[in-house]
C-alpha cells in the first residue's frame, strides 16, 4: 500500500512538473516574442503607445507631452521588476524544476501583467485605431474598407487588416511606390524622351473609353491593372495626331452653352483624350482657396462637417461617437453631442439651424437641440448601420439611408416613420432632398442613383453608369442636377428630369463626397488621397487640388455664401478653406 501511494504521489508530482513546465515555456516564448517585436519593428511598440497616448490626450484634453510622461512613469515598475527578477542572472532557466518561479515571484507577476497589457493594447489598436478593418494590398498601396469583399478598383480580395497594415495606414509608412500620373496639355510641346539618352520619360495606358492616361514611370494602370507601355516615336506621333484632330473639330464645331446653366451634356466626340491640365482661371474668375483654419478636438476620424444655414457654425460627425458644433469665427467647440454608442457617419443641420441630425453605426439616427445640447429624437427602425441623414427643406421630414438597403422617411416632430423606400440591392450610403422638397436622391453600393418622389415614396428615376459603389449624392442649388461621388474615381453630374449624364469628372483617386457651390458653377470633391478637388462644371476641368489633410478626406461642404469650404478627414481634423 505504501509503495502504491508513493508511486501515485510521484505521478502526481510529474504531472505538476509538466504543467508548470508548459506555463514556464509559454512565458519564455511571450517574453522572447515581446523582445523580438521591439527589435524587429519600432512600429509595433511606437504604434501602440502613440495611439494610446493620442487617444487619451484627445479625450481628456491633457497635453500630449504630459500624457507621455505619465506613460513613462507608469512603466517604471515593469523595468524595476525585470531588474529585480534578473539580479541573480538567468540561471533560473537551467532545468525545468523552478518553472513556476515566474508566477511565484512578485516581480515575475509584474512582468507577466505588463506583457499581457501590451498585447491587449496591441489587439485594441488593431481593431479600433482605424475606421476600416479590411485591407487589400493594391498597386497604389494599402486600400482599406469597413466591409469584406473585393476592392472595387482592383478586384483584390480584402482580408482583416494586420497590425502592420494599420500602423502603416495611420502613419503612411508602408505605401507602395507607384508611378505618378502626368497631365499633358499639348503633346507637341511635351518632352517625351530624355534629350541625352533618348530613353522614354513617359509610360501610357489606353482606357476602355478610348482615353489615354500617362505616367512618369513603369508599373500597372490603376484603372485597368494592365502594365504601362513605354512611349515610342510612333505613339508620340499618334498622340500629336489625335490632339490636332481634336483641335480641328473644336474649331469647326464650337460648343454653345445656354445662359441659364453652366452644365451641358457630355459630347463623347469632343472629349480631350490626353488628360487636360487644371486651368488657373475661367471666364468669370475661377475661385482659389487657401487654408484658413484647422479644427482639432475629435478623437477619431471625422466623416462629415456641414455648415449651419447661417454659416456661423460647423457640425461635425466622428468615429469617436460624438458630434461637435464649432464656431467658425473662433474655431472653438461650443457644443459636444454625446449619446450614440458607436461611430457617427453623417451630420445635417435643420433648415432653421436649431437642430442637428446624426446617423450612426449603432443603427439609429438622432436629432439634437443645439441650444441645450440635448437629444430630442432617436429614430429607430433600421436593422443595420445608418450611413446618412438629411432634413427636408421645410424641416417636416427627415430621411435616413442604411446598410439594410432601405431608406426611411420620418416625421421630424414625432419621430414616427412615414415611408420605407426599397429598391436598392446594397447599402444606401447617401440621401439628399431636392431644394423644393419634391424629390429625394439616394446613392448606393449597388452603383446606382435613384430619384424618389417624396409624396408617394415611388422611385421615378434610376441613373446607372458608375462602375463601383456610389457613396455620396447631392442636389444642385437649382434642383436640376444631382452630383454623385464613387469609388470608381469619378464624380458625375446627372440631369434630374431625364436621368441623362451631364458630366463625368475623372480623378486619380476615389471620390468620397461632393458639394455644389451656392451658385452651382463649381463642384468640390473630397478624395481618398487626402486632397479636396475643385471642378469648373462649365468646362468639366479640374481647377485645383487642395492639400492639407494627412489621410483620406471623407466630407466636403461649401458655406452658404460660398466663401468657405470645409473638409473632414481621417486625420481627425476639419479644415476650413477660404476663397481668395
Amino acid at each position: 500500500m505504501l509503495v502504491k501511494t508513493e508511486t501515485n504521489g510521484g505521478d502526481h508530482s510529474n504531472k505538476l512538473l509538466w504543467i508548470g513546465s508548459a506555463f514556464f515555456l509559454a512565458a519564455v516564448v511571450a517574453l522572447l516574442l515581446f523582445v523580438f517585436i521591439a527589435i524587429r519593428s519600432r512600429g509595433f511598440v511606437v504604434g501602440t503607445v502613440s495611439y494610446v497616448v493620442g487617444q487619451f490626450a484627445g479625450r481628456s484634453g491633457l497635453n500630449t507631452d504630459l500624457v507621455e510622461g505619465l506613460v513613462i512613469i507608469l512603466t517604471i515598475p515593469f523595468f524595476v521588476a525585470i531588474a529585480d527578477y534578473a539580479k541573480n542572472g538567468i540561471v533560473w532557466i537551467h532545468g525545468l524544476g523552478p518553472s513556476l518561479r515566474l508566477y511565484r515571484s512578485k516581480s515575475g507577476i509584474v512582468i507577466v501583467v505588463y506583457v499581457g497589457v501590451f498585447f491587449l493594447a496591441r489587439a485594441a489598436v488593431s481593431v479600433h485605431n482605424y475606421s476600416s478593418e479590411w485591407c487589400a494590398e493594391t498597386p497604389e498601396g494599402i486600400r482599406a474598407s469597413d466591409q469584406p469583399g473585393l476592392d472595387p478598383i482592383y478586384g483584390i480580395p480584402r482580408t482583416r487588416c494586420s497590425f502592420d497594415q494599420i500602423v502603416a495606414l495611420r502613419r503612411r509608412e508602408k505605401v507602395i511606390v507607384v508611378p505618378h500620373k502626368l497631365r499633358i496639355v499639348d503633346p507637341r510641346l511635351f518632352e517625351f524622351f530624355d534629350s541625352v539618352t533618348g530613353k522614354p520619360l513617359v509610360w501610357y495606358s489606353k482606357l476602355p473609353d478610348g482615353q489615354y492616361e500617362f505616367f512618369d514611370g513603369p508599373g500597372k494602370s490603376p484603372e485597368t491593372s494592365e502594365s504601362l507601355v513605354p512611349i515610342d516615336g510612333r505613339m508620340r506621333n499618334e498622340f500629336v495626331r489625335i490632339f490636332e484632330e481634336q483641335e480641328r473639330k473644336e474649331r469647326e464645331n464650337p460648343q454653345t452653352r445656354p445662359a441659364q446653366s453652366p452644365i451641358q451634356p457630355e459630347n463623347q466626340a469632343a472629349q480631350f483624350v490626353l488628360n487636360p491640365a487644371p486651368v488657373e482661371a475661367s471666364a468669370g474668375a475661377a475661385p482659389s482657396f487657401s487654408l484658413e483654419r484647422t479644427l482639432e478636438g475629435h478623437g477619431g476620424s471625422v466623416y462629415s462637417a456641414p455648415f449651419s444655414p447661417d454659416g456661423r457654425y460647423v457640425g461635425s460627425a466622428s468615429r469617436d461617437h460624438t458630434a461637435m458644433i464649432w464656431d467658425v469665427s473662433s474655431g472653438r467647440v461650443v457644443r459636444t453631442l454625446a449619446g450614440h454608442s458607436d461611430m457617427i457617419f453623417f451630420s445635417a443641420f435643420s433648415p432653421n439651424g436649431r437642430y442637428l441630425a446624426t446617423a450612426s453605426r449603432d443603427h439609429t439616427a438622432k436629432v439634437w437641440d443645439l441650444a441645450s445640447g440635448l437629444e430630442v429624437l432617436t429614430l429607430e427602425g433600421h436593422s443595420n448601420w445608418v450611413h446618412s441623414v438629411a432634413f427636408g427643406p421645410d424641416g417636416r421630414y427627415i430621411a435616413t439611408g442604411s446598410d439594410d438597403n432601405s431608406i426611411k422617411i420620418w416625421d421630424s416632430t414625432s419621430g414616427v416613420g412615414v415611408f420605407t423606400l426599397s429598391g436598392h440591392s446594397r447599402s444606401v450610403m447617401s440621401v439628399a432632398f431636392s431644394p423644393d422638397g419634391k424629390y429625394l436622391a439616394s446613392g448606393s453600393l449597388d452603383s446606382s442613383i435613384k430619384i424618389w418622389e417624396v409624396s408617394t415614396g415611388r422611385a421615378v428615376r434610376t441613373m446607372t453608369g458608375h462602375s463601383s459603389g456610389v457613396v455620396c449624392v447631392i442636389f444642385s442649388p437649382d434642383g436640376k442636377y444631382v452630383a454623385s461621388a464613387s469609388a470608381d474615381r469619378t464624380a458625375r453630374v446627372w440631369e434630374v428630369d431625364t436621368g441623362r449624364l451631364m458630366r463625368s469628372l475623372r480623378t486619380d483617386s476615389q471620390v468620397n463626397s461632393v458639394s455644389f457651390s451656392p451658385d452651382g458653377r463649381y463642384l468640390a470633391g473630397g478624395c481618398f488621397d487626402g486632397t479636396v478637388r475643385l471642378w469648373d462644371l462649365a468646362t468639366a476641368r479640374e481647377l485645383s487640388a487642395l492639400k492639407g489633410h494627412i489621410h483620406r478626406v471623407f466630407g466636403v461642404a461649401f458655406s452658404p455664401d460660398g466663401r468657405l469650404l470645409s473638409s473632414a478627414g481621417e486625420d481627425e481634423s476639419i479644415r476650413l478653406w477660404r476663397r481668395q
